[in-house]
């Protein structure tokens, strides 16, 4: 290891691994291109439509700078203490998310399907499922014939947070898990991809792909010094399969979106289901702008927090005889005012943020939100922590879905997920039991390098 404070001629261990530059802000220049990229169809969509779309523009402008002013704010280095490694916490940890993980999808089966033949036909046709699914929910069917009983479903849905930690750990430690604990692995990539098909849950699909973002990120930029040329080739392949990946989990959600027959392509043959996905695509990604526009002209009703953590709420306010102050929302009072759905389209995270803050508060909760990503991230990759990864990876899934709604809170297992992967990212700051943790010598940590080889400041984060 070399001295942090020491950038010029610093000498690098041959084993200590080395972070090239681009690595550290690779995950808000990502973010930043995928969200001025949503704005942009907005407007080239909704211009003539929307007379506030500039105002809409312009509001959103401030918030990604806002965003991004958090993410580069300048504070105090760190010296990591330990470095962590697979161990038999991890290990554990992993057997354990893996079966809750497995139980907890098939749960989700059997609450619409009598029978996993029955589930199979509907999971080719994801679309169609997610509408057969969204139909069933919203008229309080039991297509089952079997409801899950109150306390027991809330704790299954209070588990969903442990796909996260399956996707982290065995990313982050591959290599070092033993051949059983790959086939648990696989075994419930196989049961959590069955269910996501078979109840059109692509959103969920999607949000676990991003949340394992800065793990991915993570492992390919980070390799030992002395091999940095020899493995250049395998590190071009692992970029080759990440691509490969992200195409096929991109022409997947194409495919469920056309396949909803909501999203029409005329012609295109084979290609139709895909060309009509793209549509659906564009909507998605720029619809909420619209909802936000609506909200834009409506006074601020403060509903107490009501709205933000609207997931909680509505468990948990009717134990207490509390009122829940949805419906003074800025949602609720959209549909009410301009016919524009609550829930059944989108409206933007500021919708659900100003709520309880109003407009003019939710630039410092995008500040916030840019700080503490960043300080997660370096965390992560400074001293390989997972559950700072993980919790990272919660912040990019809030940075992803800004144009669509409040997917950290607005379901009572997503709550639960972010609150208890918050929870154990503080906790390994101060007692990383779960993982095997090897000293670091005050003053030394991993080096953080550009491309040209050049020492960075960020050394010791």
């Amino acid at each position: 290891m070399t001295n942090a404070g020491d950038t010029t001629g610093a000498s690098v261990d041959a084993s200590a691994p080395v972070l090239r530059r681009g690595l550290v802000d690779a995950p808000m220049k990502y973010v930043m291109i995928y969200l001025l990229l949503t704005l942009v169809l907005f407007l080239v969509e909704y211009y003539e439509t929307r007379p506030n779309a500039v105002l809409v523009a312009a509001y959103c402008l401030i918030s990604f700078a806002a965003l991004f002013a958090g993410w580069t704010f300048k504070r105090g280095q760190e010296q990591p203490s330990l470095t962590f490694d697979y161990g038999h916490g991890l290990a554990w940890l992993l057997r354990v998310a893996c079966l809750a993980t497995i139980v907890v999808s098939l749960n989700n089966v059997f609450a619409f399907y009598s029978s996993l033949a029955e589930a199979a036909e509907y999971a080719i046709q994801p679309g169609v499922a997610y509408e057969y699914v969204k139909y069933i929910s919203r008229n309080g069917l039991d297509a089952a014939g079997a409801t899950t009983p109150s306390v027991l479903g809330v704790l299954l849905t209070a588990l969903t947070f442990t796909k996260y930690y399956v996707v982290g750990i065995s990313v982050l430690y591959w290599r070092r898990i033993r051949f059983m604990e790959r086939v648990l692995v696989g075994l419930t990539a196989v049961v959590y991809v069955f269910q996501s098909f078979a109840i059109g849950a692509m959103i969920n699909v999607g949000s676990l792909l991003v949340a394992s973002a800065p793990f991915a990120w993570f492992l390919l930029s980070r390799r030992p010094e002395s091999l940095r040329l020899r493995r250049r080739p395998k590190g071009r392949l692992a970029k080759v399969r990440a691509a490969l990946l992200s195409g096929a989990a991109i022409a997947s959600m194409l495919y469920f979106l056309g396949n909803r027959g909501v999203f029409l392509s005329s012609g295109g043959g084979q290609l139709a289901p895909l060309l009509g996905g793209l549509v659906g695509m564009v909507f998605y990604l720029s619809h909420g702008y619209v909802g936000l526009s609506y909200c834009l002209e409506l006074p601020f009703v403060f509903t107490w927090g009501h709205t933000t953590f609207r997931g909680l709420a509505t468990v948990i306010l009717p134990y207490l005889g509390v009122v829940n102050r949805w419906t003074d929302s800025y949602l609720v009072r959209s549909e009410m005012t301009f016919g524009w759905d609550a829930l059944r389209v989108w409206s933007t995270v500021f919708a659900w943020l100003a709520s309880d803050l109003s407009f003019w508060l939710v630039p410092l909760v995008f500040l916030l939100v840019g700080l503490s990503m960043k300080r997660a991230w370096i965390r992560g990759i400074t001293t390989g922590n997972p559950f700072a990864l993980a919790f990272a990876g919660q912040l990019l899934i809030f940075c992803v879905m800004i144009p669509a709604n409040n997917q950290l809170f607005n379901t009572f297992g997503n709550s639960v997920a972010t609150l208890t992967i918050w929870v154990a990212y503080r906790l390994s700051l101060r007692r990383p039991k779960l993982a095997h943790s090897r000293s670091v010598a005050p003053g030394h940590s991993a080096l953080v390098r550009d491309a040209s080889g050049s020492a960075d400041g960020l050394s010791s984060v």
